[in-house]
């Protein structure tokens, strides 16, 4: 997944979105964006709210998207929602908005999270995850996916010194990208708290096995994300977080906002995973 900047030139969150370089090489502009309710004025008429029917344009002709697709929506918006009753002060009166392209160049896809609140991913990286191993995944492998772009959105809105680093180009992505598997582990988990043991199971082989199976070798590369082992035992230690203190959290004792969890999350990767 890459990482993209928080550049200020007076230019709208969507105009920046889609001027990025690295946006213009694959995103269609056609293809609709879906907004949570929160999205203010300057993000419309040019996007849809997330309330409306997903749909997204192939080969020219607009098309209804069912299943996962919806998942990627619905699963951001939820942790949204759950960091804001948690009083974080960070995402109030944040939005979201999602998208998804077609890199027909790309191996097994990406996905790209912009600073103003934008994600937008490849179908091939659904198909990729979907086609892993049962062992691997289970349906909640999409909403790791999801609620990882919605970590580097935390970042952002948390002013994280290891994302701060990376768009100005002072390290790696690792760190960063370490911390987005832990978070996104740890808030599913936190929404998963009320599933049945067996079901409860099932979700954690997937966030598990979705980190694991994104994991790469890249290790001179500034875009190396951690090696699959890594991305696993990130993601463990987010699961480990909720476990570890559930009474807590369901008696309303404990409750997460994204800065305790980064915190939580970039010390472990610091001091385990470098």
């Amino acid at each position: 997944m890459k990482i993209i900047g928080l550049e200020d030139d007076g230019k709208t969150p969507l105009q920046k979105f889609l001027d990025n370089q690295l946006i213009s090489g694959v995103y269609d502009v056609h293809n609709p964006i879906y907004c949570s309710q929160k999205a203010k004025k300057q993000y419309l008429p040019e996007i849809l709210p997330l309330d409306t029917v997903l749909k997204v344009m192939k080969n020219g002709n607009q098309v209804t998207v069912k299943g996962n697709m919806d998942i990627l929506v619905s699963i951001i918006k939820r942790a949204l929602e759950i960091l804001n009753n948690n009083n974080d002060l960070m995402t109030y009166k944040k939005h979201v908005c999602v998208g998804f392209f077609n890199d027909e160049k790309a191996i097994n896809g990406n996905a790209y999270s912009h600073g103003h609140g934008y994600m937008i991913f490849d179908f091939k990286l659904i198909q990729y995850l979907y086609n892993l191993p049962d062992e691997m995944r289970s349906s909640w492998v999409f909403d790791y996916l999801a609620l990882h772009e919605f970590a580097h959105q935390l970042q952002y809105w948390n002013a994280d010194e290891e994302i701060l680093n990376v768009v100005k180009n002072k390290q790696s992505s690792k760190n960063s990208e370490l911390a987005a598997d832990c978070v996104s582990a740890a808030l599913l988990t936190n929404m998963n708290i009320g599933l049945p043991p067996d079901l409860f199971d099932v979700s954690a082989v997937g966030i598990t096995g979705g980190a694991y199976a994104l994991g790469d070798f890249l290790y001179e590369s500034p875009d190396h994300h951690g090696t699959p082992e890594e991305r696993k035992k990130a993601a463990q230690f987010g699961i480990n977080m909720i476990i570890d203190n559930m009474d807590a959290i369901k008696s309303g004792i404990l409750k997460h906002t994204s800065g305790s969890i980064l915190k939580s999350c970039n010390t472990f990767v610091k001091l385990t995973l470098n």
